[in-house]
């Protein structure tokens, strides 16, 4: 025990630089991550809280994505540099993990296909966290969205995963409810500007 005790404390002294280094970095890398994700939703904060835009929506669906895979490049970074830390040699797990990826690749295309229709699903804005949507058969409010699925609150209450690869059709009545608000409130302006026309002639 008291030989154990000695060859920990000894590693730590000749590696304790290193381990710190390491700390920070990754602590770094996450503050990084973090401001970023707040930068995101404050960019598209409009100051109103009593409704959600489409646009804050949107902006914290993508803040999710970023703080996602902020977090697996943090876990990934850490993993390697303790490996090394400890003496063993990453160029050939790296080397092997690549070709390891490949296969992987190959036999994972459907898990591919879901984050890259993803990375569309958000891109395009078709739906975003709070929406109110059919998605194929499914209807609800869009609960949470990530890389790979997308989580649907139905009406009873039961959270509907759907792989976003399978998503082909999407009905979103809230942005539909958002448009037709916008429209409404677009036709009433020329009446207000007329009426105020007329007011001013018959004063005069």
């Amino acid at each position: 025990m008291g030989q154990l005790f000695s060859e920990t404390a000894a590693w730590w002294h000749a590696h304790w630089a290193n381990a710190l280094w390491i700390a920070v970095v990754a602590a770094l890398i996450k503050l990084g991550v973090r401001t970023l994700r707040n930068r995101i939703i404050k960019a598209a904060d409009d100051g109103d809280d009593t409704r959600e835009t489409g646009k804050e929506k949107r902006a914290k669906t993508v803040a999710g994505i970023v703080g996602a895979v902020g977090n697996a490049a943090v876990a990934a970074f850490v993993f390697v540099m303790l490996l090394r830390l400890f003496g063993v040699d990453t160029v050939p797990l790296l080397a092997g993990a690549g070709v390891i990826g490949v296969a992987i690749g190959v036999s994972l295309q459907a898990l591919i296909k879901d984050v890259i229709f993803g990375l569309y699903l958000v891109a395009e804005n078709q739906y975003a966290v709070g929406d109110k949507v059919k998605i194929g058969e499914h209807e609800g409010t869009v609960h949470k969205m990530h890389l790979r699925v997308t989580e649907l609150l139905d009406k009873d209450g039961n959270l509907i995963f759907i792989a976003n690869g399978s998503v082909t059709s999407v009905v979103n009545y809230s942005l539909g409810e958002a448009l037709k608000e916008k429209t409404a409130k677009g036709a009433a302006l020329p009446e207000v500007e007329s009426g105020t026309v007329e007011s001013g002639k018959t004063g005069n």
